[in-house]
């Protein structure tokens, strides 16, 4: 007689390797689905060229965010004022919303995490963007797309 042992790890094989086919299929279904999703939210940047806080932010914070997974459901958009102490910022369209509450508004680098016309966060220096900007990108990143 026979044995049939082969042919049963055979079966469990190819089950286990059509459940790992499916279940990757899944998983780049559901990544594709978050690379073409909308953004959770847009953090809107506000700094000065001449501002020290700002220019630190840029080369040591700003690269840190953009290369984190963080960055790939949050849009990014930097608004710049040649002078720190008198700000003068040119909204784009899609914000001019924001205009008249932020284009004169004194402190940078300041930060504003909006979704829709809605302000969910506004912070303010090194320290507003590590302990509130910074966990609030983490938060609306984590949620599903």
């Amino acid at each position: 007689m026979r044995s049939t042992a082969p042919f049963r790890h055979f079966a469990a094989a190819a089950a286990f390797a059509l459940l790992a086919f499916a279940a990757s299929g899944a998983h780049a279904a559901a990544a594709k689905s978050c690379d073409t999703a909308p953004p959770a939210a847009t953090l809107v940047y506000l700094g000065a060229w001449d501002c020290p806080y700002c220019t630190k932010w840029k080369a040591e914070e700003r690269p840190k965010f953009t290369g984190s997974a963080e960055a790939k459901r949050i849009a990014l958009r930097e608004l710049d004022t040649p002078r720190l102490k008198a700000p003068e910022f040119k909204f784009p369209p899609d914000l001019a919303w924001l205009e008249a509450k932020y284009r004169t508004k004194k402190g940078v680098p300041r930060f504003l995490i909006v979704r829709g016309e809605k302000v969910l966060l506004e912070a303010y220096g090194l320290q507003g963007w590590r302990e509130k900007t910074l966990p609030m990108l983490s938060e609306l990143a984590a949620k599903p797309c």
